[in-house]
């Protein structure tokens, strides 16, 4: 019996080592990947920024954008005043055939994105399960 509970512990020891191994291999994979495409996508460039005291600073584009946020999105609000209020509207929707069809792309977009994400689910659930691949 002692013999069998330490094959036991021995057998789980060296499949917890294997499944450490290849945790860490697969997050190493993800990262280089994360860093790939951040790197192409220019997500770590640095530009130029003059700060509120007039100096200019080295910042991340992205860091130095998040601060304008606000201000984009009161950009995007239209100024209507009760005077004007019809041609106020007219100019806010005067391009709204382009609208429509840049959100009919987004949500095609969206919706290839959920397809393929379905396929590629259905086709990898397979050789995950256990009981369909009984192999390491």
């Amino acid at each position: 019996m002692t013999a069998a509970i330490l094959a036991f512990e021995r057998d789980f020891a060296e499949q917890r080592r294997r499944e450490r191994l290849t945790f860490a291999i697969v997050t190493l994979v993800l990262v280089v990947l994360f860093l790939m495409t951040a790197e192409a996508s220019n997500f770590f460039k640095i530009t130029q920024v003059t700060l509120a005291d007039g100096s200019r600073a080295e910042r991340w584009v992205l860091g130095a954008g998040l601060p304008r946020l606000g201000e984009y999105l009161a950009k995007t609000i239209p100024d209507l005043n009760w005077a004007t209020l019809g041609s106020d509207i007219a100019v806010w929707f005067a391009r709204w055939r382009i609208w429509a069809e840049l959100l009919l792309e987004t949500v095609l977009i969206a919706f290839m994105a959920t397809v393929l994400g379905v396929v590629g689910g259905f086709i990898l659930s397979f050789p995950a399960a256990r009981n369909l691949a009984p192999n390491r």
